[in-house]
């Protein structure tokens, strides 16, 4: 794999930021799935790769109000 380095200035625009911020929350959600089941072809044979997404569950405790 080649590794690259771009540097820019902030005032230029990136390439394909506009169609990101104009695309619909469906393409959005369509593109991240596409990339999901690519990099899970790529990383076929790892034991490490599950597909799916992982579940999160955090417990807080509130303080009280005494």
């Amino acid at each position: 794999m080649k590794k690259v380095l771009n540097i820019k200035k902030r005032s230029e625009p990136e390439k394909g930021s506009d169609y990101w911020r104009n695309a619909s929350d469906e393409e959005k959600i369509e593109a991240v799935e596409i990339f999901r089941q690519q990099y899970i072809t790529l990383m076929k044979g790892n034991e490490d790769v599950q597909q799916g997404l992982q579940r999160v569950c955090r417990i807080v405790k509130a303080k009280s109000k005494e």
